[in-house]
């Protein structure tokens, strides 16, 4: 279950030093108020769907960006820069679970040592490819998780179809 809390960058802010500051009590303001109504949720006594739909509404609450908002980094790119991201991540992300089986198999024939370099390398891979070709194009190396991201209105489904 993930929810987004996205809320403006104050350190974006241009101004005066106290146009900055204010920049800054209200996005402190603003996550003190999304953490309090999130430490307030009955989590314990509410199922998945509704405490998904709690959480996201926490994300709406004043203050809040909108989805779209947090695609703005990714918006810095043209759409062929994004989409070579996502085929070079693909790629990679492909060779490093191909490959970590490869060297897991003959490392070693320890099996349990065999299976922890296949797990940690496939642990790490997917981790760093995201945070380096994230930014760029949202990292969906995976044709699900666009799907995912249109189905929750993060994504048009016309750039969904264009990562696929």
């Amino acid at each position: 279950m993930t929810a987004h809390w996205g809320i403006e960058d104050p350190a974006a802010v241009e101004g005066t030093d106290i146009e900055k500051e204010a920049a800054f009590v209200e996005a402190f303001r603003y996550m003190k108020n999304r953490i309090a109504a999130f430490t307030s949720l009955p989590l314990s006594s509410i199922d998945a769907l509704v405490a998904g739909t709690r959480l996201r509404d926490i994300g709406r609450l004043r203050g809040a960006t909108s989805g779209h908002e947090k695609a703005s980094v990714m918006s810095g790119y043209d759409l062929p820069r994004r989409l070579v991201a996502e085929a070079l991540g693909t790629a990679l992300l492909v060779a490093a679970v191909v490959g970590s089986g490869i060297m897991a198999e003959s490392l070693t024939k320890d099996v349990a040592l065999a299976l922890l370099g296949n797990n940690a390398a496939n642990r790490r891979d997917p981790v760093v490819l995201i945070t380096i070709l994230g930014p760029i194009s949202g990292a969906h190396f995976n044709p699900a998780v666009s799907l995912v991201f249109a189905l929750q209105r993060d994504m048009t489904l016309r750039a969904m179809h264009r990562c696929m």
